[in-house]
Formats: structure tokens, sequence, C-alpha cells
């Protein structure tokens, strides 16, 4: 039995089973895990995702400033993977 990868959620400050986060880039979300580069990893669950852009973890984490358009079209892409 392979060991379970556990990544850092960047909202909720803790680790959780790669299985169940998916990874967001500057301006795009990774659903599958297997884009390489920096991101953010957060998880599956809708309230997430506005937490994070909410309290800024995301635009901490890239050390960059996020445009509104670009929040925008993460959310919608989020809501396309339920």
């Amino acid at each position: 039995i392979s060991p379970r990868k556990y990544k850092y959620v960047t909202n909720t400050k803790t680790e959780a089973c790669a299985d169940n986060v998916y990874k967001i880039y500057k301006d795009t979300m990774d659903f599958k895990g297997k884009t390489n580069g920096r991101g953010a990893y957060i998880c599956k669950d809708a309230n997430c995702l506005d937490k994070a852009l909410k309290n800024k973890g995301i635009e901490r984490s890239f050390k960059i400033s996020i445009p509104d358009e670009v929040k925008t079209s993460l959310k919608e892409e989020f809501e396309l993977a339920k």
C-alpha cells in the first residue's frame, strides 16, 4: 500500500488528503492535479473557495493581487466541477 499524499489547504491551514482538494493556479483550477507549477490547494467544498477569496488566502499563496474577473472565472469553474 502506497502512502497517501497530503496537501496544505490554503484557507483552513490544515492538511487534507490529495484526493479531497483542488489545485488553483493564478488564473485557473486544476481538477485532476496533474499540472506542474506553483499552486494553492482548497477543499472541494463550495464555501472553501469563497473563504479563500474573501480572506485573500489565495493571493497570499501567490504573493500577487488577483483581479475580480479571475475570481469570477474561478467561481464559475468550481461550479462546473461539481
